[in-house]
């Protein structure tokens, strides 16, 4: 449809040709072209206002010529949402994307590909659309932020730099604050700067490359050994540049950010006077800054974000991890994240995604595993998984150490609540049961016993008991019975066995759960037998765990490493 020849249409036209129209755009030509793509520039109207305009020798150029009324729509609607909008013209499959000066939109650029048909025959590996696109557009925004040739007035590039990264950091990405940080000296001040990120093997491993389409003369690793010690901006010697496996030059500087571990390796490469170092100095230290920045905001977001799933679904855990795992590769980007809890014994408590890799796990994924473990009580894995051919970076690892921290807290907040919920539900509708038992046996003539059994850290872990009575129940007879009567209190009801057949049973157990590779859970064990025509089955429980007590406080007594200094001395 046809634009409104108002006046803010003249406004946006005159404001277009201030920023497009003083300046030089043959660059963007030798950019684009070896990317098999072709960019225009358009106003408000769709028309084309780039100086000293070439023949339309392109499909694109010919159709903003003519000013195809279907262009014109696209362009329309890219002003109007101020966002990438698609569309083919006339066969042509054409993007545009909202032009921007100070935050309002002047214009439009449109990008088509202009990819040859491949004919049957081999031809170079085709670079990824996308990421060519981008490149030209952040080269296109670094551009922007400089003042035109015609302005009388000194660049300040530091102020300009920072206005192109802070739009960058809206993002939260370290990885596009890095890209755009190379876009904007590759084309200020002819520099290219390489971003390598450090592995788990204490290497750096190539990242983000400047918006060159030239095959790149950089190693796809660097070694630490190769570096200088200093994190901060540094020339590198022409030995430290032959070790590192550089080719490209003449002058290379690195630096390291943010400082701790896993940072950043920011490498800078080209013809790089004394005075350009020091402003190279400078930039390094704004790309420093804001990095952190970048890092503390997104981890905050996503604490927030985290804390909001943790306690909307704190009774259904399952349900509360799965949201939170999901916000998690929301704002890291990953590809995939797993948790699994599992207690101190190694049996799962819960268990979210796929927290082992896989075998048919793309060889380019790296994963990012995090561990959180008390001893003897629980353990936490969480697992994330990058996409094919992307490496971990400082911000992702930073996120997911907040993360891991978080869920560990909420964690020990789950396995107490559960231990409460089984101590109530359990003890006492066992004590009974056990009870009656017995008390039906000996009204047949059989002898009963009842063993007790304390166990150490149970309380703390629910579900470890459980787990301790199934390994029991495999070793006994089929008429005897063994159950929970609370977190760390087992009982086993053994038919037609006295005192003495008992004791050398609860010998036994203890034994065999010291076989493990874990010593003995067993505290103490206490037993209480009664034969037909006593008093029955009401109370066994109760006097066998009375027995187990009173074992426990024994054994505490004399245990040298409860004893004062003046229980040590020497008896008489």
């Amino acid at each position: 449809m046809d634009s409104d020849p108002g006046s803010d249409s003249l406004g946006d036209q005159s404001r277009f040709d201030l920023v497009v129209r003083t300046r030089s755009w043959e660059w963007l030509d030798a950019l684009s072209r070896p990317l098999h793509l072709d960019v225009q520039f358009v106003d408000p109207q769709g028309r084309s206002r780039t100086p000293a305009p070439a023949p339309a020798n392109t499909p694109l150029a010919q159709l903003v010529a003519v000013a195809a009324p279907e262009l014109r729509s696209l362009v329309n609607a890219t002003i109007l949402v101020q966002t990438r909008q698609d569309a083919t013209v006339q066969g042509i499959p054409i993007s545009a994307y909202p032009l921007s000066d100070r935050g309002e939109v002047i214009g439009a650029v449109l990008v088509a590909d202009t990819t040859p048909p491949r004919n049957g025959r081999a031809a170079d590996e085709p670079v990824d659309k996308n990421v060519a696109v981008q490149s030209v557009l952040q080269a296109i925004d670094a551009y922007l932020h400089t003042p035109a040739v015609s302005a009388r007035t000194p660049p300040d590039d530091i102020a300009s730099l920072a206005r192109v990264l802070d739009t960058t950091a809206s993002q939260r990405s370290d990885r596009e604050l890095v890209s755009a940080f190379a876009a904007a000296l590759a084309f200020w001040k002819q520099v290219d700067v390489y971003g390598y990120v450090m592995t788990a093997n204490g290497t750096f491993a190539a990242d983000v490359a400047p918006p060159d389409p030239r095959p790149p003369k950089m190693p796809s690793s660097i070694p630490m050994a190769a570096l200088p010690s200093a994190s901060s901006l540094t020339p590198l010697s022409p030995s430290q540049i032959a070790a590192s496996g550089i080719t490209h030059g003449p002058d290379v500087f690195v630096a390291r950010i943010p400082d701790g571990d896993f940072p950043w390796l920011i490498v800078c490469c080209g013809t790089i006077s004394r005075s350009e170092a020091q402003r190279l100095v400078m930039y390094v230290r704004l790309l420093d800054q804001l990095m952190r920045t970048v890092i503390a905001d997104a981890t905050i977001t996503l604490i927030n974000a985290l804390s909001a799933h943790l306690l909307e679904q704190r009774d259904v855990a399952a349900e509360a991890a799965g949201a939170a795992l999901d916000a998690l590769i929301a704002t890291t980007g990953m590809a995939s994240s797993a948790m699994r809890v599992t207690t101190g014994f190694g049996a799962p408590l819960l268990h979210i995604g796929q927290v082992d890799p896989p075998s048919g796990e793309p060889m380019g994924a790296s994963r990012l595993v995090s561990v959180r473990r008390v001893p003897n009580r629980y353990a936490l894995t969480l697992v994330l998984t990058s996409n094919e051919g992307r490496r971990i970076t400082r911000q992702q690892r930073d996120i997911v150490e907040a993360a891991a921290n978080l869920l560990d807290a909420w964690v020990r907040g789950v396995l107490v609540r559960l231990q409460q919920r089984d101590r109530r539900s359990s003890s006492k509708a066992f004590d009974d049961v056990l009870d009656r038992f017995a008390g039906h046996a000996l009204e047949h003539g059989i002898t009963v016993s009842v063993i007790v059994m304390l166990m150490t850290e149970a309380a703390s872990v629910p579900g470890l008991t459980q787990q301790w009575i199934t390994r029991i129940r495999a070793t006994m007879r089929g008429a005897d019975i063994v159950g929970m009567l609370g977190e760390g209190e087992i009982a086993l009801l053994l038919h037609d066995t006295g005192r003495d057949r008992a004791d050398a049973v609860a010998q036994r157990v203890v034994k065999m759960l010291d076989t493990t590779r874990y010593p003995s859970p067993v505290v103490a064990t206490g037993v209480a037998s009664r034969a037909p025509g006593g008093a029955g089955g009401a109370g066994l429980v109760a006097e066998a765990r009375s027995d187990a007590m009173r074992r426990a406080t024994a054994s505490l007594i004399h245990d040298p490493r409860t004893q004062g200094p003046e229980d040590k001395g020497q008896r008489p």
